[in-house]
């Protein structure tokens, strides 16, 4: 039978750019947040992250980095956000739909509103809007108010799994929470987060069964748990003792087994830097933009400033190309129109974001070190073999192996793979 160890596909590699394009197209969107209008600016945030989470979520659709919707009016001077100037803002943006709300205070509590724009023909595809009450915003509310009005035009991105077998009570563990026993017809869940889900399924009298399963958005995965049963051999009383199998010499490996273990946890200590730099740096890129926002008046003073000093014919241009400079590089214009707080935040962004891609490369090292350790530690033959003279018996259960290691490329990345047949 064949079996597999030691599955090393490297987080680090895939990060370096070794992970494969979509197989298919994608609608590239880009939320540009809600407008609070005598609501809380708290509120709005949520329900922007919501949107955020909803259009992340979606099959079929791609998110871009937006720009806040004070930003956008400010800029490109969408004001009224008619279609035609929302139109240039996402094209601006290289999206092919643009997603934006507004929150405004009501008798009840507040009335939310969603716009989904369709960027090349410039046009408002689905308006909703909805009076929402006061405490129905609080905790998980905001995400499924937002579920619950973009159903229209946001496809689930939620994921069903399927769960049979031929052994009918037998307990079902997905992603280390119990789910049930499997029943007739086979166990079926929803509204599963898409991702690799472990499956394991146990009960006594059979050897424990598990898979590792990827549910996709909008999809049912199906798995089918065969339980062997346990063999019980009573011992015979009269049996004689299995002679003792062949043992090979004394380990010479002490080495390779410290490099082994040692370049383990190094991989692991770098690994959970990885998560905190990035972490900090999610963090920074949410300070820059508030940042941004308070240095709203700054950046207007500095966009008048620049374009009167131009000449009437070329104040036009002028303002296009600070638009241009202020999508594609905030930090800089920050510097020029001197907005401290902004070009701190920008600074503190760029240390950590430089930290973190050191750390990704040397967990890539390290994790390819720890499988090198790892074969010369377990997996190579040792070079000693018996004198040619003696005779050498290998009982018929004894087991042999056969190893072999293949590197492996997919859509989502690289790494290497190691098989085992026995």
């Amino acid at each position: 039978m064949m079996r597999r160890l030691l599955p090393c596909t490297l987080a680090g590699l895939v990060a370096l750019g070794l992970g494969g394009g979509s197989a298919r197209a994608e609608t590239r969107a880009s939320v540009l947040g809600v407008e609070a209008v005598d609501a809380p600016a708290e509120l709005a945030s949520k329900l922007r992250e919501a949107l955020v989470t909803q259009v992340r979520q979606a099959p079929g659709f791609s998110l871009l980095a937006g720009k806040s919707l004070e930003e956008i009016k400010l800029v490109f001077g969408c004001v009224d956000e008619k279609p035609d100037c929302m139109s240039r803002v996402g094209r601006s943006l290289g999206a092919g739909k643009l997603v934006w709300g507004t929150l405004k205070k009501s008798a009840t509590g507040y009335h939310l509103t969603i716009k989904y724009l369709d960027v090349p023909t410039a046009s408002i595809e689905k308006f909703v809007s909805e009076n929402v009450a006061a405490g129905a915003l609080e905790g998980p509310g905001a995400q499924s108010v937002v579920e619950r009005l973009t159903r229209s035009f946001l496809p689930s991105g939620r994921a069903g799994l399927r769960i049979s077998s031929n052994v009918e009570g037998a307990a079902v563990v997905v992603g280390g929470k119990a789910i049930g026993v499997t029943v007739p017809g086979g166990l079926l869940l929803r509204d599963l987060m898409p991702g690799r889900v472990e499956v394991q399924v146990s009960k006594p009298g059979y050897l424990s069964w598990s898979q590792s399963v990827v549910v996709s958005p909008g999809e049912t995965a199906y798995v089918d748990a065969q339980l062997e049963a346990t063999l019980v051999v009573p011992p015979a009383a009269t049996q004689p003792a299995p002679p003792p199998p062949l043992l090979p010499g004394p380990s010479r490996r002490t080495g390779w087994k410290a490099a082994f273990w040692t370049s383990a946890a190094v991989t692991v200590s770098l690994g959970a830097g990885i998560v905190g730099t990035g972490m900090t740096v999610l963090n920074q890129q949410k300070d820059k933009e508030a940042a941004v926002k308070e240095a709203t008046p700054t950046f207007s003073q500095y966009v008048a400033a620049q374009v009167a000093m131009q000449p009437e014919p070329a104040r036009e241009a002028k303002l296009k190309a600070l638009q241009a400079q202020f999508h594609d590089d905030v930090c800089q214009v920050a510097r020029d129109a001197g907005a401290a707080t902004v070009v701190q935040t920008c600074d503190s962004g760029e240390k950590w974001a430089t930290a973190t891609n050191i750390l990704v490369g040397l967990t890539a090292a390290a994790a390819l070190a720890t499988g090198f350790f790892y074969y010369k530690a377990y997996l190579q033959k040792d070079p000693e073999e018996p004198p040619a003279t003696e005779t050498v018996t290998r009982r018929r259960d004894q087991p042999r192996v056969e190893w072999m290691v293949a590197p492996s490329v997919g859509p989502k990345g690289g790494g290497l793979g190691l098989h085992l047949q026995f």
